[in-house]
């Protein structure tokens, strides 16, 4: 994928969206020990990467992309040919 920018959106409070589906989640957490006096720190990211029930998932997505510049790619050599056809022809 070199042209289109896949949209992401950030639900609070964890959730990633694409086009209005969930497609992941943000798990961030902390917790002071007394024991030890230190935090304990936990993070982390799941996404749905080639799952797609129940909503979609990352696989898709990029299949979805990279299918449409497939597409525009064969249109824009179909008008440059076109166009060059076109000019012999002159």
């Amino acid at each position: 994928l070199t042209h289109n920018q896949i949209q992401l959106q950030l639900k609070w409070p964890n959730d990633i969206y694409y086009n209005g589906l969930k497609i992941g989640g943000v798990l961030c957490e902390s917790v002071y020990d007394m024991k030890h006096r230190q935090y304990v720190i936990t993070s982390g990211v799941g996404l749905n990467v080639s799952n797609k029930e129940p909503t979609l998932c990352i696989n898709d997505i990029i299949q979805q992309k990279a299918s449409k510049e497939e597409e525009e790619h064969k249109q824009s050599e179909s008008k440059l040919r076109d166009l060059v056809l076109s000019r012999e022809q002159v």
